[in-house]
């Protein structure tokens, strides 16, 4: 409950007078009209920075930055720290998404269910891993079962933060979908497999002129 409610601003309330209530309230009201502090903003930055998608996509091949930190820095106060404890769900095969993650801390488990006469394949995400991505690009579900194997610090990419990186050089679009072009390609014959899509379905939504 509490990981949930932490997740979500909700704070356990606690009994107080009608004065100290009307001057928390003003307190609260007044932070959450104010940017994100410039230390979170930074933190956010640094792991974002680290991450797969950093690497693979925001950068070239030399692994000289697309992009400044000044231009990143406009993005990374729209991002979210998460945390989930062990043994959580943090989202179901099937199930839409509309966010991306960086894995900063912890690590995860993955789960691809088949048919039910396939074993499902399974993974383990480690620090810096990006994963969510695939649905923002495509529209399709979430296409594995992810869980907290320990206790796990996240940075959530919302949608309209995800598509605002993306805009910061026209060249980073094509980057991504020219890697996960390459991801599907690799392992085409599992996603023809997953029984929550269609392969017609798949096969049309993952060519990378699509995405």
């Amino acid at each position: 409950i509490w990981y949930q409610f932490k997740r979500r601003g909700i704070e356990i309330p606690f009994p107080m007078s009608d004065k100290l209530l009307n001057d928390f309230m003003e307190v609260v009201y007044s932070q959450r009209r104010m940017a994100p502090e410039k230390e979170l903003v930074d933190r956010n930055l640094a792991a974002l920075k680290q991450s797969d998608f950093c690497v693979k996509v925001l950068a070239d091949a030399e692994g000289n930055m697309l992009v400044s930190d000044d231009e990143l820095h406009t993005v990374a106060g729209d991002l979210r720290r998460v945390q989930y404890m062990r043994g959580e769900t943090l989202f179901t095969q099937g199930e839409p998404g509309a966010s991306a993650y960086v894995l900063v801390k912890g690590r995860l488990s993955g789960r691809v269910e088949f048919h039910s006469e396939v074993a499902p394949h399974t993974f383990t995400l480690e620090a810096g891993a990006l994963f969510g991505e695939m649905s923002l690009m495509t529209g399709l579900p979430r296409t594995a079962t992810i869980q907290a194997v320990d206790e796990s610090e996240l940075i959530e990419i919302p949608d309209a933060a995800f598509g605002r990186i993306l805009g910061l050089r026209p060249d980073i679009p094509a980057k991504l979908a020219e890697l996960m072009a390459q991801r599907v390609a690799q392992s085409a014959a599992m996603y023809e497999k997953l029984k929550s899509m269609p392969p017609s379905g798949v096969n049309a939504s993952l060519r990378r002129e699509t995405i």
